[in-house]
Formats: structure tokens, C-alpha cells, sequence
């Protein structure tokens, strides 16, 4: 459901933010939804013996959609910021909540019963909060500045390169679908960032 966030950056692109609509882009969008659904398809129909909640697919579905949106709406409309700006106005607004639930739940005791777990998980939500979302989103809103909305959203695409790669840090078996799954999805890449040349 995440793959989809391309395809309603295009759309609503197009339809909210007169951007141009081109043959490449929508095939790159098909062609890395495509690869998304080889990728995972085989594990959720042979390997899961959970059933798919339909509201939760809802749910994904709606949060793509407004990825589409927030990416249109950041290149569109807040590009005189600069990517820190952009980054530090969430993280504080999110930050100051998130430490408001934190303190309700009771967080500092854990320092009091076990300082060194709390320490430790710290640390590790130290390194997912700066590495994992503040530089990443730094990065992101960098490459937003530099091309369009559909090729920064294109990020999505990216998400299963990655976790492949950590399979195989972690000896995880590769399986045929994978392959062609990524395949497609980075042929999905190239053609969304190669545009069509002008004709004379």
C-alpha cells in the first residue's frame, strides 16, 4: 500500500497542482507498484496465516495518499524554506506531544527500575529519531528543493532495496521474486527520473 504514494503524487499533481502529466511517469509509477507487489505478494499469500484487515488497508491507503499530497504541498508551496526549516517545524509540534504522552505514561520511572535498559533504549531511539527520520528528512527535503515531486517520492521505491540489502547482512535466503521484484521496481526508478528527451 506504501508503493502507491508515486501514483497519488502524480495524480494529485496533476489534478490539485498543474503538474505535467508523462508517459514515462505513469509507467514508472505501474512498473514499481508492479515490483512492490512481486516482492511481498508470495509471502502474504504463502507464508501469512493472518487475515488482511480491511480497515488497516484502508487506513495505508488513506496515509500514501497524503504522502502524495504532503509532497506536492512541500515542492509546491513551501519551497522558499530551507530543508531544515522544513524539517524542524514537525519534528518540534510531534516532539512536544509525543513528550506530553511520555510523561502521562509514567516514563521516568523506568530510570528508577532499571536505568540501564532505559539507557540503552534511549540510545537506540536516539539513533532511529536522528538517522532514521530528522537526516532522512533533511535529505529528503533537499531532493524535493532540487526535482519534482514525483521523483522525490519515488523514496518508496527505495524502502524495499534496502531491507533486501539487510537480509543479506542478516544471511536471509533470496528468493526468484525478489529479484524481479526489485527489477521492476528500479526500472519503475529509471524512467521516472529520465525524462522522455523534447523533440526539434
Amino acid at each position: 500500500m506504501n508503493a502507491f504514494t508515486p501514483m497519488f503524487t502524480l495524480l494529485l499533481g496533476v489534478a490539485f497542482f498543474k503538474d505535467r502529466f508523462t508517459g514515462n511517469g505513469l509507467i514508472g509509477v505501474v512498473l514499481g507498484i508492479l515490483g512492490a507487489i512481486i516482492l511481498l505478494a508470495p509471502g502474504f499469500i504463502f507464508h501469512s496465516s493472518q487475515p488482511v484487515s480491511p480497515l488497516g488497508v484502508i487506513m495505508v491507503t488513506a496515509a500514501a495518499m497524503m504522502y502524495g499530497y504532503n509532497i506536492n504541498l512541500i515542492k509546491h508551496r513551501l519551497s522558499h524554506l530551507p530543508p531544515m526549516v522544513k524539517t524542524a517545524y514537525p519534528f518540534f509540534f510531534m516532539g512536544s506531544l509525543y513528550l506530553m504522552v511520555l510523561m502521562m505514561t509514567g516514563i521516568m520511572d523506568h530510570w528508577h527500575t532499571s536505568a540501564d535498559k532505559a539507557w540503552t533504549a534511549l540510545g537506540y531511539l536516539t539513533i532511529l529519531g536522528v538517522v532514521g527520520s530528522a537526516l532522512s528528512m533533511i535529505a529528503f527535503n533537499i531532493l524535493i528543493k532540487h526535482t519534482t515531486a514525483l521523483v522525490a517520492s519515488t523514496n518508496t521505491f527505495i524502502i524495499p532495496v534496502v531491507a533486501v540489502a539487510w537480509g543479506l547482512v542478516e544471511n536471509e535466503p533470496i528468493t526468484w521474486n525478489m529479484i524481479v521484484g526489485l527489477l521492476f521496481s528500479m526500472a519503475g526508478i529509471y524512467l521516472i527520473i529520465n525524462k522522455p528527451a523534447d523533440k526539434t
